[in-house]
């Protein structure tokens, strides 16, 4: 179901102590109750900070069996506007808000990518606008309505590959509620707009991953007001948001305000992560717009000043960027990230030691689903109709493997390569059935497109210090699904989790993007929802990933 392995205790490698066995910390049980999410009412609360007053409002919801009470503080902004001159460049500290701040409802998601516009995805609920603008640096914070002490902060960052996504999606009402902490979630500058780069000065890109640690900044600064404890921020995220939380976790300049981080399904090595040759691209995409110059002062200057429309337009009518990796993503700014992520991460260089030695002073927990490859056939990486997806085992040999190969390993990879490919992952017992052909396609996908990554992130921290490292191992079948399975699944897909750790409201947030929607919960998944969340809070209170038995 969902197994917690014991950090993977995995420092003590480093102390050549052999690693104990993984242990299973959940097992099934029946809860005998199903409890929906009402809301009940909401009254005005107002917090004044040092750079402003904000209008926020109180939650009262029932879930899991009781009644909670939460304040909500929503479209808090924490940078400038990133318009005009402050367009493609760092964020721009909020300046001081004069008279009260509305914070009762939810800003734009930051004007992105579309990626499914003939998808088989349900669309979001009607009358729930996930509009987009570039005006979108804001973020949502929601605390207990009462505490007695300054709480523990959970910031987190959505995924999305870089290019879609959105703060709104993610409400942190359960979680605060359950876990008594305060949760923010981050609106960040995405696609285009957020990692566009000439591979110099003149565009560096990474302008999204720049967010991100204002968001931290600001909370950090500001938090104590809303009832948090500055000195005790844990940061996470899911598939790029974990890959961003790796970032921030690498960052010097957050060394000694993040303590804790929780990087779910993604680390920054994965295939979809990192752009090696950003102007390639951005040539490409500046050819639509009129922006052809050589020299990429010139190009820079050109792409900043078309405007917005003409941005999007080119971006999303059909012009070959809608494919999977993405690739307005990160890439070596020499600031953020110095180096290439394997090297950043896993070398040995003098000029990135402080990244590292910042990410080992740190508590990090990790985890994975057990169907993250079926991902790989959801209308995010083009497949229309994952129902109807088949391969023969020909297709399988000749076509994907080679495709795995050549992302992992480049272009010219050799036919020995993928010869140990089809050795190691093909089911020899029956290995041309449609169902071995497809169980083969999804777990290699899975390993390459998160897995590896994120157990190797793991392996790496704990090999470098003493603190906490744990990873958890998802495999309950869920009825709810962040992205489309396919009726032949049998895993849990990419991001299945979530919805146990933010709720499973069909009318805002998480809810409202679920497939099928609208669909009747199992009795255990309540419970589970209940193991998650304690397990979660537990660690950004303490660091320690505690027992807990269902």
């Amino acid at each position: 179901m969902c197994k917690f392995l014991n950090q993977v205790q995995l420092h003590v490698l480093s102390r050549a102590v052999k690693r104990k066995e993984m242990e299973q910390l959940m097992k099934y049980v029946v809860c005998l109750f199903v409890t929906a999410f009402i809301c009940v009412s909401s009254t005005e609360t107002v917090v004044k900070t040092s750079v402003g007053t904000f209008k926020g409002y109180v939650r009262e919801f029932k879930e899991l069996g009781n009644v909670y009470r939460v304040r909500r503080f929503l479209g808090v902004p924490y940078a400038e506007p990133p318009i005009e001159d402050l367009r493609f460049v760092k964020p721009v500290r909020k300046a001081r808000i004069d008279g009260m701040y509305d914070a009762t409802q939810y800003k734009p998601f930051c004007i992105q990518t579309v990626l499914i516009p003939s998808g088989k995805r349900r669309p979001p609920t009607p009358g729930i606008s996930f509009d987009n603008d570039e005006d979108c640096l804001y973020l949502n914070i929601f605390a207990p309505e009462e505490h007695s002490e300054h709480l523990p902060v959970f910031i987190y960052f959505h995924g999305g590959g870089f290019v879609v996504g959105g703060s709104r999606l993610f409400q942190g009402d359960v979680l605060s509620a359950y876990g008594d902490i305060i949760v923010v979630t981050v609106n960040y500058r995405l696609s285009v707009w957020g990692f566009l780069s000439t591979g110099d000065a003149n565009l560096p890109g990474n302008y999204g991953l720049f967010d991100q640690h204002e968001a931290i900044m600001w909370v950090h600064e500001h938090i104590a007001a809303f009832g948090g404890d500055p000195g005790r921020i844990t940061i996470g995220g899911h598939s790029a948001g974990s890959a961003s939380t790796v970032y921030q976790s690498l960052f010097p300049q957050n060394a000694g305000i993040v303590k804790r981080a929780i990087g779910i399904s993604g680390s920054i090595t994965c295939p979809w992560a990192f752009n090696p040759e950003p102007i390639k691209v951005t040539r490409r995409f500046a050819n639509l717009i009129g922006c052809n110059q050589e020299d990429t002062k010139q190009l820079a200057d050109c792409i900043r000043s078309k405007p917005t429309s003409e941005l999007h337009h080119a971006l999303n009518d059909n012009n070959g960027f809608i494919t999977f990796p993405m690739e307005f993503v990160t890439t070596i700014d020499g600031e953020f990230v110095p180096e290439n992520p394997n090297d950043l991460l896993y070398g040995t260089s003098s000029k990135t030691e402080p990244y590292r030695l910042t990410f080992e002073g740190i508590d990090l927990m990790a985890g994975l689903t057990s169907g993250e490859g079926f991902m790989i056939v959801d209308s995010f990486c083009g497949v229309n109709d994952s129902n109807a997806f088949t391969l023969t085992r020909e297709q399988l040999e000749t076509r994907e493997i080679v495709k795995i190969a050549q992302i992992m390993f480049g272009e010219h990879v050799s036919d020995s390569v993928v010869k140990l490919l089809i050795s190691e992952y093909t089911n020899w017992k029956d290995p041309s059935s449609t169902e071995s052909v497809l169980e083969t396609f999804i777990r290699m996908s899975g390993d390459y497109v998160f897995n590896v990554h994120t157990v190797k992130k793991v392996m790496q921290h704990a090999s470098r210090n003493a603190r906490n490292t744990y990873l958890y191992y998802f495999d309950a079948s869920t009825t709810l699904h962040l992205c489309h399975s396919p009726d032949w699944a049998t895993k849990p897909n990419h991001g299945d989790e979530l919805f146990f750790l933010f709720g499973f409201d069909p009318e805002e947030g998480l809810g409202t993007f679920a497939t099928p929607y609208g669909a009747a919960l199992k009795p255990w998944e309540y419970d589970l929802a209940k193991a998650f969340l304690t397990v979660f809070a537990n660690f950004i209170k303490s660091g320690y990933g505690l027992k807990y038995f269902i």
